[in-house]
């Protein structure tokens, strides 16, 4: 066998061929140096020559004072390497020297750290800390601390270690393609399922479990879905088949492309290939005149309005009926709607001013001031104490009606009759300075700005 060949080639007891050393120079009978010429000892005779002469392994025979050739520098302790350079092959506690300087033959001796060159290591790359990859290359497999070496170099088992990121040229991998940000598909192609954030990849590229990740637009090859071709938008059919069945829009599927649940989309016209529809359907409300909006559009090609729809009496700037300030502010169309704000309408793109005709105050910019060049903002140059141009028609009134008199009693009066936030519109009609004050400021439906103060002095 190998093993028996190698037994035979060793020095010591190989005398021809392929002999390890020169055979003349080692014993064939255990007989070594001064008394027998000088010959060393090795294979099975041990790789000391003790002082009288014989060859052996052990403290006895290489340990300090009692060798004269060969191995000599055995451990007598247990210690290894470092400054006395002992070596373990040979010792009664183990042939390996471990990282901390030790002999032994556990694993922590023969693997991961262990010094060659003070005795025989069966793996030295496994890692001896947790560390992994790096400059040191340490392997995870077998060392203890978990098989996978993470993309942080520690070694472990979690999925964070075995995942995305897993390096598998140090460990082993379960996948190295699981999202480890909450991304998907992508360039990276990063994979939703097992991952901590939710099986399934949006079509907006990100990793969840809700019904916006996993029904319509959800990507299957990056995760899993429930079902790709629900409604996202409110639409149907098309190049995607989108359905309306189960959307948040409706179950129903209206003849003019939406989804929806009143009369118009489930009754006439309705097309059940994409959705539920009801073949007879009755209500006691009273019938949506004609050219109102009945799935909520507004305005555009087909010019159906919002006032008396169920949506609102607003349509906005996207031609949408609704309500809310976005809607009713800036931008509300009028011709289709009922509601559209006429005074004091809000910014909903923070332009603000006499000249545009909109105001800070009220919408989504709400106690931001309007400077001179007519934008909402909260910084020095939209509130800064000085000149202010303010647009309050019934204080312009006033204003106008006592200007030829410059009367200060009169003014003074105005200001506490007026009720003026910092340029809520700015324009060029009447101007103040601000002698001991910030800001002025409404009080009136608004609610005093926080960070306001009530002018102590008026001049014009």
């Amino acid at each position: 066998t190998d093993s028996d060949c190698r037994e035979d080639c060793q020095a010591g007891t190989c005398f021809s061929g392929a002999c390890e050393g020169f055979p003349d120079q080692y014993a064939m009978d255990g007989k070594c140096g001064i008394q027998h010429n000088g010959l060393l000892c090795g294979g099975k005779w041990g790789t000391c020559c003790d002082i009288t002469g014989k060859c052996g392994t052990g403290e006895s025979f290489c340990g300090t004072g009692k060798c004269q050739n060969g191995n000599c520098s055995v451990s007598p302790d247990g210690s290894c390497g470092g400054t006395s350079k002992f070596v373990c092959k040979g010792s009664t506690l183990g042939d390996c020297c471990s990282s901390a300087g030790f002999c032994g033959s556990t694993t922590g001796h023969c693997q991961a750290g262990c010094q060659t060159s003070f005795g025989t290591c069966t793996k030295t790359g496994l890692s001896p800390d947790g560390t992994c990859g790096g400059a040191n290359k340490y392997q995870c497999k077998g060392s203890g601390y978990g098989d996978c070496c993470s993309p942080s170099v520690y070694c472990g088992s979690t999925t964070g270690h075995c995942n995305a990121g897993c390096q598998a040229e140090f460990g082993t991998c379960t996948s190295t393609n699981i999202s480890p940000d909450g991304t998907c598909g992508g360039t990276k192609g990063y994979l939703c399922k097992v991952s901590t954030f939710g099986d399934c990849c949006g079509q907006s590229g990100y990793c969840g479990s809700t019904t916006g990740h996993c029904t319509a637009g959800c990507q299957t090859a990056f995760g899993t879905c429930t079902s790709t071709d629900l409604s996202p938008d409110g639409t149907y059919g098309g190049t995607k088949k989108y359905k309306c069945q189960g959307s948040s829009y409706g179950d129903c599927c209206s003849p003019s492309g939406y989804c929806g649940k009143s009369l118009d989309h489930c009754g006439a016209g309705c097309q059940s290939g994409f959705g539920t529809c009801s073949t007879v359907v009755t209500s006691s409300k009273a019938p949506i005149p004609t050219g109102v909006s009945t799935d909520g559009t507004c305005g555009g090609t087909k010019g159906l309005k919002c006032q008396g729809s169920t949506f609102g009496n607003c349509c906005s700037v996207t031609g949408i009926c609704g309500s809310t300030v976005n809607h009713c502010a800036q931008g509300c169309q009028k011709s289709f709607s009922s509601a559209c704000l006429t005074t004091n309408i809000y910014s909903l793109d923070g332009a603000c001013g006499a000249s545009k005709g909109f105001t800070c105050v009220g919408g989504p910019f709400n106690t931001q001031c309007c400077s001179s060049g007519g934008l909402c903002g909260t910084t020095d140059d939209h509130c800064k104490t000085g000149w202010y141009v303010v647009f309050i028609p019934t204080f312009l009134a006033f204003v106008d009606h006592f200007a030829a008199r410059k009367t200060m009693e009169h003014v003074s009066k105005l200001a506490t009759m007026a009720t003026c936030h910092i340029g809520d519109v700015v324009g060029s009609i009447v101007r103040f300075y601000v002698a001991y004050c910030h800001r002025f400021c409404i009080t009136s439906g608004v609610g005093l700005d926080s960070r306001c103060i009530k002018p102590a002095k008026l001049t014009i």
